[in-house]
């Protein structure tokens, strides 16, 4: 195994885990989303930032603005910047923002679900 690998597999480990949890939090609560009522306030501020046509998942179109509403790999999910000076250029915004899809995106279906983003939060100590 690769030296780089290991925290890459640690983190999926952690998230995969968070997921499992999760779901079996929600277990018997007839069918209801249990994914925005146990993010905090400042990660559902930044889940809906990001969600910017309304649809509860994160797409593709959708990643530059996770990097615009403050969610960043390794930090805690939080409060969005109040200022826009404080931003990558757009190109890097991609890049960042494809980078936590591939982090985030558990199923692979190519966008982010409130119960996906919940996991890396739970996995970013936040």
């Amino acid at each position: 195994m690769k030296k780089d690998s290991k925290p890459r597999l640690l983190l999926a480990l952690t998230l995969a885990l968070g997921v499992v949890i999760s779901g079996c939090a929600g277990y018997g609560t007839g069918g209801q989303d249990m994914g925005d009522d146990a993010l905090t306030e400042g990660a559902r501020a930044q889940f809906d930032c990001a969600n910017r046509n309304g649809n509860e998942f994160i797409e593709s179109a959708e990643l530059v603005f996770l990097v615009q509403c403050g969610v960043r790999e390794g930090q805690r999910c939080g409060d969005i910047p109040d200022e826009m000076s404080e931003q990558p250029s757009s190109r890097e915004q991609f890049r960042q923002g494809r980078r936590l899809l591939d982090i985030m995106d558990l199923n692979k279906d190519q966008k982010i679900s409130k119960l996906e983003f919940r996991a890396f939060c739970n996995s970013q100590g936040g």
